[in-house]
């Protein structure tokens, strides 16, 4: 035996008019049938005549006051609840006795298309040319025909209304799609990336190779030139001798080991206090770690010299590394060389 019930969804409203405040003049609602197992649901948006008792001010009823079941009795009024009963069910009945439903095909299957492999369509034999190169994509047949359209004096579309993914129609394992002697259709996969013995050796971007039949994104391996390297040495030296000057500098202040800031703005504002300060004043200062000392003008010329020690240190450090990069003749001479 079939039951029918219904939901109200949502409620279209005026909100101000002739004196009055959210007046209903539409309902969005769901009517359902079920029978044993088996639903259908329709969903149905009810336009409330202005006639209706809620936009009638001797009897309008508050919008916080209202029932579903008030709502439901203007939809019945404005509804014939009958011939929705009779498209609910036409709805039911084709559900348990349809007309037609999907099947797979009879034939072999396993070779298909997953949605996870890339082409490259290649023109001219020339998988690197990037005006001749399409891709790589996973497939999508207007993609590729509008590729092709675009950047191709090729007069060639494939069909629309064929199922790419079976076999024969994309590429399969080794061998390419020869679409002309112009246009081929490769599969592709991709080696690993290289490890590189950086900063001797580079790699120049990915390359297409076809000679396996798949098209292979390869990574080849260059080595620099001695000069190259150098300049590379050169850079990393000059970075790390920078954060060595502005990490800090552990120096004994009044029998205390502290790391004092020794970056150029922290000597700079040192220096200038040292030389505004009389020989015999001494004032607050917090170091690197948090301590507050109060200093002499002795002990920030103690500060200063350790500072500038520290600086002078790093310098020669630099220096002699530098000079180790400036003298090496070959790549062997420069792997020696320890920044």
């Amino acid at each position: 035996m079939a039951n029918y019930s219904y939901e109200v969804l949502r409620l279209n409203v005026v909100p101000h008019q002739n004196g009055l405040d959210n007046i209903v003049v539409g309902v969005n609602w769901r009517y359902q049938i079920t029978e044993d197992s088996n639903y259908a649901d329709i969903y149905y948006t009810t336009q409330l005549p202005s006639s209706n008792i809620n936009a009638d001010s001797d009897a309008f009823i508050q919008y916080d006051t209202l029932t579903d079941e008030i709502v439901f009795s203007w939809i019945q009024q404005s509804e014939d609840i009958e011939v929705l009963q009779t498209q609910l069910q036409d709805k039911l009945n084709s559900i348990k006795s349809p007309q037609e439903i999907e099947k797979l095909p009879p034939w072999d299957m396993s070779v298909k298309y997953t949605g996870k492999e890339e082409y490259l369509i290649v023109v001219d034999n020339e998988p690197n040319n990037h005006e001749k190169s399409l891709g790589p994509l996973k497939w999508n047949t207007q993609r590729a025909n509008k590729l092709i359209a675009e950047k191709t004096d090729i007069d060639y579309q494939f069909a629309e209304d064929i199922i790419m993914y079976q076999k024969g129609l994309l590429p399969q394992d080794d061998n390419p799609l020869n679409v002309s002697d112009r246009l081929k259709v490769y599969k592709v996969e991709y080696t690993e990336f290289p490890t590189l013995d950086r900063p001797f050796e580079y790699e120049e971007g990915l390359q297409w190779v076809l000679d396996s039949g798949k098209a292979v994104g390869t990574y080849f391996v260059l080595e620099r030139t001695v000069e190259e390297v150098k300049e590379i040495l050169h850079r990393a030296l000059s970075e790390k001798s920078f954060n060595k000057q502005v990490e800090g500098v552990e120096l004994t202040v009044q029998g205390t080991t502290v790391n004092v800031n020794s970056d150029m703005f922290n000597r700079v504002t040192l220096n200038q206090r040292w030389a505004l300060m009389n020989n015999d004043s001494a004032e607050e200062f917090k170091l690197n770690n948090g301590q507050w000392f109060t200093l002499t003008k002795s002990d920030i010329e103690s500060v200063l010299i350790g500072m500038n020690n520290h600086i002078k240190n790093i310098m020669a450090w630099e220096s002699s590394i530098s000079s180790k990069i400036n003298n090496s003749i070959t790549i062997e001479d420069l792997k020696k060389v320890e920044i």
